[in-house]
C-alpha cells in the first residue's frame, strides 16, 4: 500500500469515505470547526470499542463570487484513538448484548499517526483484542 500522507486529504477529505470511514462534524455556527473522519472497531464479543478519527479543521470564508467548494479549506489536525468500555451485559459465554450497552470513555489518545498506511496497520493491530474476552 502507498504511503499516503494523511495531509494529502485536505484537498478533498470525504475521500476518506471510500476508506470505511464516516463523516462527522462539529455541531457549531463557527467559522472553524473541527471535522472527523471515524472508524468504529467493535465485536458482540467484546466489552471493548475502539475509534480512529482523523481530524481536520474546516475553516468556511464568505466569499459569494467563488463556489461553495472554493469557501472551504481543510487542514489536517492529527489522530486519534478513543478507548470505550462498552458495559453490556452476558447473552451466553461467548458474547454480549449489544442492546444493553452503557459506553464510558476510559481514554483518548493522540497518535503520531501521519499516513493512511500507519492508520490501516493500527486497524489491524487492534482488531484481535475485539475477539479476546474481557
Amino acid at each position: 500500500m502507498r504511503r499516503t500522507s494523511l495531509c494529502d486529504f485536505e484537498d478533498e477529505p470525504d475521500r476518506l469515505v471510500r476508506h470505511s470511514f464516516v463523516r462527522r462534524d462539529e455541531s457549531t455556527s463557527d467559522s472553524v470547526h473541527l471535522v472527523w473522519f471515524e472508524r468504529i472497531l467493535d465485536s458482540d464479543e467484546s466489552q471493548i470499542r475502539f475509534i480512529i478519527r482523523i481530524e481536520f479543521e474546516l475553516g468556511l470564508t464568505d466569499d459569494p463570487h467563488d463556489s461553495s467548494r472554493a469557501n472551504e479549506s481543510y487542514s489536517f489536525h492529527g489522530v486519534v484513538l478513543e478507548v470505550i468500555n462498552r458495559r453490556m451485559r452476558r447473552y451466553d459465554s461467548v458474547t454480549f448484548e449489544p442492546d444493553t450497552e452503557r459506553p464510558q470513555v476510559v481514554g483518548q489518545h493522540r497518535l503520531t499517526i501521519r499516513t493512511l498506511r500507519e492508520v490501516n496497520q493500527l486497524v489491524q493491530l487492534l482488531r484481535p483484542s475485539l475477539h479476546m474476552p474481557l
